[in-house]
Parts: C-alpha cells; structure tokens; sequence
C-alpha cells in the first residue's frame, strides 16, 4: 500500500487519468498548504529542512504533471513549460481537460487498463 503511494506521487513512470492528476494536483496543493502553516508557526526551522521539504513538494507538483502529459503521448520535458506564466494557465487547462489518449502509447497502457498478458516462453514438448 505505502508502495503504490509512493509510486503514485513519485515516480514519473506511467500514465495519469484527469482524475488522478487532480488527485495529484489536490495532494499537492494540501502538502504545500500544511508546509507553509509549519512554516509561519515555527519560523525557526534550520533552512536545510525548509529546502528538503519544498523539494519533495516540488517534485510530487511535477511528477503529477509528467505523467498526465504521458497520458496523451507527450514528453515528461513538457511539463518544464509550466514554469513560464503566461503559459501555465494554456498547459493547466490542457492537462484538466484533455483526454487520455484510447489505448496504449509509448509511456505504457491507459491507466485502469488490464495489465497486459505475459507470454508463455517457448518450451519444447515434454519428451515421451
């Protein structure tokens, strides 16, 4: 279970859904919510601990966004786009509202897609 949590908002492999990327996004947004409420209580925190903890909420803000722009056949390098304002809000819209591309892309199946079936290997018949 922690495993697929992690995997869900850490690693770029894969696909998201519009509704995992709002899950991603939604997660995103209450993580940086509580990192700033930390931050204006205890203004004395060591900078080190600060960094550490904008970095793992930057990275989950990304990842969320590289695997929805998998989901329609794009580069996780797109998602560097959104760093530029006046084209956050273009890419914001695209990655909510777009579709998933039907059936399989070079990232892998549609998320919620059946895992696709193993090959049996080759093996000669049993000898009598």
């Amino acid at each position: 279970m922690v495993k697929k949590l992690l995997a869900f908002l850490f690693s770029p492999k894969g696909r998201f859904s519009r509704r995992s990327f709002g899950i991603s996004a939604v997660t995103s947004a209450v993580v940086f919510g509580l990192y700033l409420w930390y931050i204006a209580k205890h203004l004395d925190t060591p900078p080190g601990i600060m960094l550490v903890c904008g970095c793992v909420i930057l990275g989950i803000f990304f990842i969320g966004k590289v695997k929805r722009f998998h989901d329609f056949g794009y580069s996780g390098w797109t998602a560097m786009w959104i760093l530029v304002p006046p084209v956050y809000f273009y890419f914001l819209y695209l990655l909510a509202c777009r579709h998933s591309d039907a059936g399989e892309n070079e990232y892998g199946p549609p998320e919620g897609a059946p895992a696709p079936k193993k090959k049996k290997a080759d093996t000669p018949p049993a000898a009598e």
